[in-house]
């Protein structure tokens, strides 16, 4: 079983249609069932819905969970929640095993309560691991060493659940010191997947329906719009732009903005668009499997300027597969992969000014010498769906 009680933003959403689409190409025998809010996937997420319906002839279901089942409220409750809804899906379907796609939100309940009367395994995508950052020499944040200390100890009485047989760690650096800190649970890096593109892409005419100007260059920030992603930031450093650099670039956001941030984030584009001479398209929705492709084949810079997250980010790796430099934040995991394998340039993401710095300088010197090409397509065929799904099937003992 597969369980995942988020509201399927389009990583963990697109993390299971890979799973799913590896388990039918690859004849496993059994039943695969995923749990998740029903809602969602018929709402939001077409192509998933279509790959489950897909696989019904090779055992792959639904095992729903109803809106609203998940509680509102701070971590604590939130945890409390998702580890009910495990309970509840896993007593239902009584599987042998349980891939859980979010084990961050679940490792208080299987410290403290998630056990069964059945020899249930469970397996974990660890998706923010920060204790290691000081040891391995990242760049971190005040607060970072309490925040350690507390993942620490959560994970030493995580990692002491008898269910508990896998953790899959996104970050790479992290596996040496968490297997230590769990002796009796297989600890294994987990690629995170990214598809080269597949096929060549009419940029001019994509350019063309977006209405981007001629000879601007594009500065793309994709996903999920939210605050969090340093979007307010970015249109900051707008501000602080020369005349000539404004004059020559395009930003694009793409992705759907969270109601919440909406209503100051149109009204800040058209404060910025009256000020500056820079264009700025918004295409405010989720944007579909079969364009991705184009929304990065036509950009010249891909925009990570996250306020300190910890973890990867699936559009750092699109970006790699599609040759395209980054500027992202200099903290953590983001900041770290960046600079060793040169995929573009890092700064204090939370200051506009730094922003503004290193688009001046992208501009100057032209975006294509941030990039080491070469380290970019290594860095994407290490990270690719086959070998995601591999490592998932694998780790969990179904060969």
């Amino acid at each position: 079983m597969i369980f995942d009680d988020s509201d399927l933003n389009g990583y963990h959403g697109d993390q299971i249609r890979r799973l799913v689409k590896y388990w039918c190409d690859h004849g496993y025998r059994g039943r695969l069932d995923v749990a998740l809010i029903r809602r969602f996937l018929d709402n939001e997420q077409p192509e998933l819905a279509e790959t489950i319906s897909a696989g019904a002839h090779r055992g792959v279901g639904v095992v729903g969970i109803e809106d609203g089942a998940r509680g509102n409220g701070g971590r604590l409750l939130g945890a409390l929640s998702s580890g009910r809804l495990v309970h509840e899906c896993v007593q239902r379907v009584r599987p042998d095993k349980c891939l859980l796609m979010g084990l961050d939100g679940l490792r208080l309940p299987l410290a403290f309560g998630l056990r069964f009367n059945f020899p249930v395994k469970f397996a974990g995508i660890y998706l923010s691991p920060m204790f290691h950052y000081r040891q391995c020499g990242f760049s971190t944040k005040r607060g970072d060493r309490f925040r350690a200390l507390h993942q620490k100890h959560i994970l030493w009485l995580t990692a002491r659940n008898r269910h508990l047989e896998t953790i899959f760690c996104a970050d790479p650096y992290s596996v040496p010191p968490l297997a230590a800190m769990a002796p009796g649970v297989r600890v294994l890096s987990l690629p995170d997947p990214v598809d080269l593109p597949r096929g060549r892409t009419d940029i001019s005419s994509f350019k063309q329906s977006l209405r981007i100007e001629h000879d601007r260059l594009v500065l793309l920030l994709f996903g999920l719009l939210s605050r969090r992603k340093g979007i307010f930031q970015t249109l900051e450093a707008l501000r602080l732009l020369s005349e000539q650099t404004i004059g020559r670039i395009c930003l694009v956001l793409a992705g759907k903005i969270p109601e919440s941030d909406r209503p100051a984030l149109l009204l800040k584009v058209n404060e910025i668009s009256e000020l500056r001479r820079v264009q700025i398209i918004v295409r405010d929705e989720r944007i579909p499997e079969h364009e991705l492709d184009n929304f990065f084949a036509a950009a010249d810079l891909v925009l990570l300027p996250y306020q300190h997250h910890v973890g990867d980010s699936a559009v750092l790796m699109r970006a790699a597969a599609a040759g395209v430099p980054v500027l992202a934040q200099d903290y953590g995991l983001i900041g770290q992969l960046v600079r060793r394998r040169n995929l573009g340039i890092t700064v204090d993401t939370s200051d506009p000014e730094e922003i503004a710095k290193a688009l001046e300088r992208s501009v100057q010197i032209g975006c294509d010498a941030l990039l080491d090409r070469s380290e970019a397509r290594s860095f994407a065929a290490e990270n690719s769906t086959e070998k995601f799904a591999c490592t998932i099937f694998q780790g969990m003992g179904l060969n």
